[in-house]
């Protein structure tokens, strides 16, 4: 099948029960697999009604970031809301998407669900809320609001001189002053939409708590994972009744992650959304990952080359299948929420869905649906106009 096929088939046959799809990638610099996604993101928001896509990058700053795209309508005000990495040509054809289905009144939202500081807009955008929430308040003095901000600045990860700074301890001078902000806005009635998002914003600084010497705290990417997922569910109350989009790393969205054989994701405490996301919604969650045949790999410094599959990997099944049908890509489906043929995968193997690099795991415990794709490149530089 085409790849144009291949996104048909899954919208044309993909449950209605479904609300949630998460579309997972190997890294965050895919070009060949961007484009796939987002014909693929078309295809469900025509024929599924999906209506919120949701990238991984920070709730408040996306939501600001996508309130000002409504009135530009320049793809920067969005990548403002990101992460750098995120910053491809491939996704202006996305976010065009988007501004025509509006146009014709089918309102689509962009939003983000990471709990981690992303793009510029985050900040931009949180020292003027707080500032409008705490001008007849006297929850803090001039001088400790001043500190705040001071704080909150360095805190900052997109900022470099963070480095450089005792990040714990200005952590731990944001959490009481923060707690107290918070404590107030939770009780106030009829909150604005401003509100709600500042709100959250502030449940995910308190995340940032550093913790390293508590020995039963969870680690940095347990509370990561484990406020993107009150995100997620902050913004399916936002956006209720809306179906959605997830975008981000496929070791974010895996159904069961103790199924992938690395100590790493065998470890009890760990949180994964995908797993929680599983557990809460059962057959409404449904995860799609991406892997390649061939191609080239962005590596930090360069790219490299994707090598052949070999014989013991699920590319290397995959791949054989695909030249059995003359095919450039290839699907395997591991769900009864896609009505279409079941792919018979119930021993471990090796697969690249994770990075790139083979990995021993339950396939079909892990995802819902493998898109293999032949000659896959990394993105394209975003240039603005």
């Amino acid at each position: 099948m085409s790849q144009a096929q291949i996104n048909e088939k899954i919208a044309d046959n993909l449950s209605e029960e479904i609300e949630i799809v998460a579309l997972g990638d190997p890294n965050h610099y895919e070009g060949t697999i961007n484009t796939h996604r987002i014909d693929l993101i078309k295809e469900l928001v025509k024929k599924k009604d999906f209506k919120v896509i949701v990238f991984e990058s920070n709730t408040f700053g996306m939501y600001h970031s996508y309130k000002r795209f409504l009135k530009s309508k320049d793809p920067q005000d969005l990548f403002n809301g990101m992460y750098a990495n995120f910053k491809c040509q491939e996704l202006v054809e996305l976010f065009d998407f988007v501004e025509e289905q509006n146009k014709k009144g089918d309102s689509i939202s962009i939003a983000g669900f990471d709990s981690n500081y992303s793009g510029k807009t985050t900040m931009e955008y949180l020292f003027p809320a707080l500032d409008n929430y705490l001008i007849d308040k006297k929850l803090l003095s001039k001088k400790e609001q001043k500190e705040y901000y001071t704080n909150l600045k360095k805190s900052n990860i997109v900022n470099l001189k963070v480095l450089f700074m005792n990040r714990g301890r200005i952590v731990a001078e944001l959490i009481p002053p923060t707690k107290k902000i918070l404590s107030s806005l939770e009780k106030k009635g009829n909150k604005t939409q401003n509100e709600q998002f500042l709100q959250q914003q502030l449940q995910n600084i308190i995340q940032l708590r550093d913790n390293r010497e508590d020995k039963n705290s969870m680690s940095f990417w347990n509370r990561r994972d484990y406020y993107m997922l009150n995100n997620i569910e902050f913004l399916r109350k936002e956006y209720p009744n809306q179906k959605m989009i997830l975008w981000g790393a496929s070791g974010h969205f895996l159904k069961e992650p103790s199924k992938v054989n690395t100590d790493f994701f065998k470890d009890e405490k760990l949180v994964i959304i995908g797993n929680r996301l599983k557990e809460r919604y059962k057959e409404k969650y449904f995860f799609v990952a991406y892997a390649a045949f061939s191609g080239k790999r962005y590596v930090g410094i360069g790219n490299a080359k994707i090598d052949a599959p070999k014989e013991n990997t699920l590319e290397y099944v995959a791949l054989q299948k695909s030249k059995e049908g003359k095919a450039e890509s290839y699907l395997m489906n591991f769900s009864s929420q896609l009505d279409i043929p079941q792919s018979e995968q119930k021993d471990k193997i090796n697969s690249r869905i994770l990075g790139h690099q083979d990995t021993e795991m339950e396939i079909q415990e892990v995802c819902d649906a493998v898109i293999f794709l032949n000659n896959c490149q990394p993105y394209t530089k975003y240039k603005a106009k």
